[in-house]
């Protein structure tokens, strides 16, 4: 498929990924008029009955599971013409969480937050039966709004149906993947605990637990012991390190059931203050316009008001609607007053004003109240918001 074709009423805007099953379009639904992702089904896999099964329970899995923080999907259907299943399903401008931890390890409290966004929704699916199996940070993606969203559950179990995939079949991420997975075999609850034990520490660290080539990793999963927090990464509190172990112990049966207890056992290691707080709804956002002649601006790369530009003057204040702010940021991590822009003898200057959850500058943490000189380029980071500095 190229930009410009059509599968039944929806036109291809862009190719957005390719996965095991096939590949990932943003598309424009011409009846419903909405911008839709579209899952297209590798022509050589459909003529495989036991492949097509797994598509159509994947699809059918992601369907019943109707959840704020589960991907949506509209319908399954298939172009005559072309010979080729879809899936229609909700699309997320968002970004991915691979691509922000490729810009460093997140803050503490952003990164239990996700964590726990993570874990409370697979709990509400593995009540209903629904085991991920593919779990990674790739996985979970971002609403326009900033809300997390877990995405693509191609590879996912039903455990009350009958079971279709071959003993011995290993399916899943490598590197996510659970001992049991890698060896074939039956997956329960346990084997998606596993996977976010590894995202956890990844959100904390900024680096994968387990890393090298595809068997190399495959034989840590299966046979190095876990290794204990002390030794990389000190900064981390030491109660983690039990929770970590006991998460990721190669046998299932002796790991957290639930994802529930899990993420029990991590918040109550942390300040629970700064945990529970709810985010407060943000005010609708209204589009600045950039001015010709205006020197300097900042522009939204991710986040939820990814492709919005804010012009800066001499100074500009930067936080949440909850104070007479220049920049209103849609994101629940941004402070009241969380930084301020200025212009002072021919040169831009960051401030962190001591927020709560701190300023990224080219990810290393701002001190607050101490003023840094921006330069064209730069990107400040504030919650799930990534912005770059364009200006003299």
């Amino acid at each position: 498929m190229q930009p410009g074709d059509h599968l039944l009423h929806y036109h291809i805007r862009q190719l957005l990924g390719e996965g095991g099953f096939g590949q990932v379009f943003l598309a424009h639904d011409q009846r419903l008029l909405i911008d839709v992702a579209l899952k297209v089904m590798r022509p050589e896999l459909a003529a495989d009955s036991a492949v097509l099964h797994r598509f159509l329970i994947g699809a059918r899995t992601a369907a019943r599971l109707r959840h704020p923080n589960i991907q949506l999907v509209y319908t399954m259907a298939r172009d005559e013409a072309t010979q080729t299943n879809i899936l229609v399903m909700e699309y997320l401008s968002g970004g991915d969480l691979r691509a922000r931890l490729a810009r460093g390890k997140l803050l503490p409290t952003e990164a239990i937050h996700t964590f726990t966004t993570i874990c409370q929704t697979m709990d509400v699916a593995h009540q209903q039966g629904v085991i991920h199996r593919d779990l990674k940070p790739a996985n979970i993606m971002f609403h326009a709004d900033g809300r997390l969203v877990i995405t693509d559950f191609d590879l996912a179990r039903i455990r009350s149906e009958i079971r279709h995939t071959r003993s011995g079949t290993v399916l899943g991420t490598t590197a996510y993947a659970s001992p049991e997975q890698l060896r074939g075999e039956d997956v329960t609850p346990a084997s998606d605990v596993y996977s976010l034990a590894l995202i956890l520490f990844e959100l904390l660290t900024g680096q994968r637990l387990f890393r090298g080539t595809p068997s190399e990793i495959v034989q840590s999963h299966l046979y190095t012991p876990v290794p204990h927090l002390a030794d990389i990464a000190p900064y981390l509190p030491a109660q983690l390190d039990a929770v970590l172990q006991m998460a990721l112990d190669k046998q299932p049966t002796r790991r957290f059931q639930r994802a529930a207890d899990l993420v029990a056992a991590v918040t109550a290691i942390y300040d629970q203050s700064a945990l529970t707080e709810a985010p407060t709804p943000r005010q609708p956002f209204v589009t600045q316009q950039l001015e010709a002649n205006q020197p300097a601006l900042l522009r939204v790369l991710a986040g939820p008001q990814v492709g919005q530009v804010f012009p800066l003057h001499a100074s500009t204040s930067i936080g949440s609607y909850k104070a007479p702010n220049d920049i209103v940021l849609q994101d629940s991590f941004a402070s009241r007053t969380h930084a301020r822009i200025q212009y002072k003898a021919a040169q831009y200057q960051i401030t962190d004003l001591g927020s709560a959850n701190g300023t990224l500058l080219n990810q290393q943490r701002l001190t607050a109240h101490q003023p840094v000189n921006l330069a064209p380029g730069d990107e400040i980071r504030i919650g799930y918001t990534l912005l770059r500095f364009e200006g003299i």
